[in-house]
């Protein structure tokens, strides 16, 4: 187990500007601690309003800090699910959950990024109803049935013995014009689709099957939406202070110019 630390928005802050608010694990204490830092005083000493967790096994559940913070800071909704998650860990965490963050902002582009991509039956691509129609028209496919979905609906076509149910989104926010959505169902197997020519590829008869999602490349899609925007630093002597030229650090998340790609579709 390691140490960790979140730092909090705090609650008027306008009128604290000095204000800092931290909560987390202290692996050595055994102990949830929170402290609140209101500057420092005359002789240059911090000014803790709050310091609840300094002392062995004081605070052995989340909401027993979280209670002491309620009246300083912005309490998340998932705060303490992060609290019992950094507990856990195997590595020293560090996250900032004020608005302004960097980071913050970033987990929240990318999460914007993964929303846009990512519809419940499968990821948006760049190919429309223009784009779709001339190749299964191409390629003697004939539809047979259609049923509505969640953000969307399904269509179903035959060619001979064989069966193909394409996915569609609806026009939104997002998306001025109807999106295929990949993987495509093509005989019970799911095949990742990336634009017309491998659809074109894909469809023509007896084509081979290169792109049926195998088991590794459905993990691969679930790591995508699930678990990989986090916040991991090393701890520090000071909860506060950030991490010195010693100390090692993740990478940062992305920045802003790299796209959003699934690997199934754009």
């Amino acid at each position: 187990m390691a140490n960790s630390r979140i730092r909090l928005q705090p609650l008027g802050g306008f009128l604290n500007p000095n204000r800092e608010v931290y909560v987390g694990w202290d692996e050595g204490l055994q102990t949830y601690y929170a402290q609140v830092f209101d500057g420092r005083d005359e002789q240059g000493e911090d000014r803790l309003t709050v310091d609840v967790g300094n002392g062995l096994g004081d605070v052995t559940y989340p909401g027993g800090v979280i209670t002491a913070l309620r009246p300083y800071a912005e309490i998340t909704d998932d705060l303490g699910e992060l609290l019992n998650v950094s507990r856990v860990s195997t590595t020293p965490t560090y996250t900032d959950l004020r608005p302004d963050s960097r980071r913050y902002q970033q987990e929240q582009y990318v999460q914007a990024g993964l929303n846009r991509l990512y519809r419940p039956d499968g990821f948006v691509t760049t190919l429309t109803r223009d784009d779709v129609a001339p190749v299964l028209l191409e390629h003697g496919w004939a539809s047979s049935g259609i049923k509505a979905t969640e953000t969307g609906h399904t269509e179903t076509y035959r060619r001979g013995e064989q069966e193909l149910t394409l996915a569609w989104t609806w026009p939104d926010q997002d998306y001025d014009t109807e999106r295929m959505l990949s993987p495509i169902h093509l005989d019970g197997q799911r095949h990742g689709v990336d634009n017309r020519e491998e659809l074109s590829s894909l469809l023509a008869e007896g084509s081979p099957d290169p792109q049926i999602l195998t088991p590794g490349s459905e993990e691969r899609v679930d790591e995508l939406l699930t678990g990989i925007f986090t916040d991991d630093e090393a701890q520090h002597q000071d909860r506060r202070l950030d991490a010195g030229p010693d100390e090692p650090w993740f990478d940062d998340p992305a920045s802003d110019d790299e796209g959003f790609h699934s690997g199934l579709g754009t």
